[in-house]
């Protein structure tokens, strides 16, 4: 259990340093292991500013979207 836990968690590391550092296809490769996966961190990472050069690719969009529906369907909840 505990060896899935850190490949989950090694998937999303991934996914980061791909994306920030260029490699765009492989990151958003790694990104859908990640979410296939259910990695807990790739709900912090969505709105992460790393992020940002990847934000306007098509296939990330498509994989945010499905996985948390199209804008306008989903809220972001901030608690007090």
């Amino acid at each position: 259990m505990l060896q899935f836990q850190i490949l989950k968690s090694g998937i999303s590391f991934i996914f980061l340093i791909d994306a920030t550092s260029g490699e765009t296809n492989k990151a958003l490769d790694y990104f859908e292991k990640a979410i296939g996966n259910k990695s807990p961190l790739m709900l912090f990472l969505f709105d992460d500013p790393l992020l940002h050069p990847i934000m306007d690719e098509k296939r990330y969009k498509h994989i945010v979207n499905k996985t948390f529906g199209k804008k306008g369907q989903t809220k972001t909840v901030f608690r007090k």
